[in-house]
């Protein structure tokens, strides 16, 4: 049976010569952290930018970032995969994300 990943992230970027980070934890409908899923950043064209698998807690990072639009995706067995348009800038935090 597939369930919808359920995504809470924290999205938090630091200016530092136009690099950024992603920082997040995966968690599905329960509130349970998804260990090991696969996190993915790729252009709105759908090219892949850089990849990261969550540790034990559902927690990734991903750090020297450019500013600008991307496509996060996430998949995890036995989940439906999950995609998210963001926006990576100065000063932004996606709290949650369906």
């Amino acid at each position: 049976m597939r369930f919808q990943i359920f995504m809470f992230l924290f999205l938090s970027s630091f200016s530092v010569f136009a690099q950024h980070t992603l920082q997040g934890t995966v968690k599905d409908e329960k509130g349970q952290a998804l260990m090991f899923a696969n996190v993915q950043l790729l252009t709105a064209a759908g090219d892949f930018i850089k990849g990261e698998v969550a540790d034990v807690n559902g927690y990734f990072n991903m750090t020297n970032l450019a500013s600008g639009s991307y496509v996060l995706g996430i998949s995890a067995i036995g989940y439906q995969d999950f995609r998210q348009e963001i926006q990576l800038a100065e000063d932004l935090i996606l709290e949650s994300l369906v």
